[in-house]
């Protein structure tokens, strides 16, 4: 959720979702597709049991074709929904083609030929082109990190609210007690 208050980062988020031209209607889907057409790049996204109980709870790898989006096991859809969003917001804010450092390896933890299999498209050389460095899902003291958790809790609650039904209490009322 948007604080009262929103600190001086919120802006740029805020002003990258309006570009995007969401629907009323939005899903997940429809946001990867979003992300997919935008970026230029298939999108890959993965539920990954070697994030499972690790400190990170998603992570993102780029190559020229290719944007895959890794990210831990959850108890709840909606937190996983949630990793996946804050991927989506570093890849639409721009944080991947400024990544700094570790670029050219995966996290030990996920073994480099899983993570070049999975951005390999046809004979594209599955190089990896850039990675952000992966904060711990209770650490977001770096810019770009608070820029993307607001960036999917923005996008979460408008998804939300997007698909909850409205209230029709007199109908149903009627219904129940005539």
């Amino acid at each position: 959720m948007t604080p009262l208050i929103a600190p001086s980062y919120v802006g740029l988020v805020q002003s990258t979702i309006s570009e995007l031209g969401l629907p009323e209607k939005l899903t997940l889907d429809g946001l990867r597709h979003i992300v997919s057409t935008r970026r230029a790049r298939k999108l890959v996204v993965r539920r990954t049991e070697e994030l499972s109980g690790s400190l990170v709870c998603a992570m993102t790898y780029c190559n020229e074709s290719v944007d895959l989006v890794l990210f831990a096991p959850a108890d709840e859809r909606r937190r996983e929904d949630h990793y996946v969003c804050h991927e989506f917001g570093h890849l639409l804010l721009g944080h991947h083609e400024r990544a700094r450092g570790n670029v050219a390896r995966p996290m030990p933890l996920l073994g480099s030929a899983m993570v070049t299999r999975q951005l390999q498209v046809g004979d594209v050389e599955p190089k990896l082109l850039g990675r952000r460095r992966s904060a711990t899902c209770s650490t977001f003291t770096v810019v770009e990190e608070k820029r993307a958790e607001s960036f999917a809790d923005i996008i979460m609650d408008r998804i939300w609210r997007a698909n909850r039904r409205p209230m029709d209490e007199p109908s149903k009322f009627a219904e129940v007690f005539g």
